[in-house]
């Protein structure tokens, strides 16, 4: 018996613009990713999963899987840095977002793109978005 496993994902936007389809880990993906894993990730994420510090680090959430894939996101401990690779999704957007969580409110934090500086982030400049001044 042949089998053939197509990675193919289905995608439809309606007359609103909303897309349907399916997420691009929806499936039987998995079952090749663990056959070409050779350095035992899926053994690691059950069989020692994270303990407190890593719940403890700051992290990315609130991601439009649609209009954007994330390639990386890690905290890098000794960097102290949170690094995010960010691709374009299946359907195009001008913009898009995401939110980090856990963020130390006493460090004042550089965020760059592409190895430029584009802006910092402190508690003021939070508590400014915040109240919208």
């Amino acid at each position: 018996m042949n089998t053939t496993i197509r990675a193919t994902t289905i995608y439809s936007v309606d007359e609103n613009g909303n897309s349907h389809g399916v997420d691009p880990w929806t499936g039987n993906v998995f079952i090749p990713m663990a056959r070409l894993n050779k350095g035992g990730g899926f053994y690691k994420l059950y069989n020692r999963p994270w303990g407190d510090e890593q719940y403890r680090q700051p992290y990315i959430s609130d991601v439009d899987a649609v209009s954007t894939n994330v390639s990386q996101a890690f905290y890098d401990k000794p960097k102290d840095a949170l690094i995010v690779t960010l691709e374009p999704g299946p359907i195009a957007a001008k913009q898009v977002q995401f939110t980090v969580r856990q963020l130390d409110p006493t460090k004042t934090y550089t965020v760059t793109r592409n190895n430029r500086v584009v802006g910092r982030l402190d508690r003021k400049t939070v508590a400014r978005m915040a109240t919208g001044q």
